[in-house]
């Protein structure tokens, strides 16, 4: 997934990113840039009060940095401050800003490291687009719906 816009009045530039040198990069508003390099290891760097990187901490990162535990990803998205990563057998795994249940783990407890969301089948290719299986970028993201 890629997302390639910016604000009103800022002009989107390509840099150089420390710690990554090939991947697939989701940058969203609000949330910390995400990557998943050629092996499906996953990065992320920015702003992380809620764990939104996935490093175990909530310290905010200014280089990719890995995310606890992401091997073998397939495909990433964000919320308004989590993230989801749709793992090699298909699971999904989410972290970062619980406070609503975002995450789908029955709880609204903040996740700095990754869970896997439980009641998921590992059915999921990817986080798909407008099939509506996982919705995209709103604060509820891990919300399974009717296929």
């Amino acid at each position: 997934m890629k997302y390639n816009s910016a604000p009103t009045g800022v002009r989107a530039v390509g840099v150089t990113v420390v710690g990554l040198l090939a991947a697939t990069v989701a940058v969203l508003p609000a949330s910390p840039a995400l990557a998943i390099d050629p092996r499906g290891s996953m990065r992320a760097w920015g702003l992380n009060l809620s764990g939104q990187v996935g490093d175990g901490t909530t310290i905010s990162r200014t280089t990719a940095t890995p995310v606890s535990g992401v091997t073998g990803a397939r495909d990433v998205d964000a919320g308004a401050a989590h993230n989801l990563a749709v793992a090699s057998d298909g699971g999904v795994l989410a972290w970062g800003a619980n406070n609503t249940g975002a995450l789908g783990d029955g709880t609204t407890v903040n996740r700095t490291p990754p869970i896997r969301v439980p009641g998921l089948t590992p059915r999921y290719s990817s986080v798909p687009t407008s099939s509506g299986e996982i919705s995209r970028s709103v604060p509820n993201s891990c919300a399974p719906s009717v296929l």
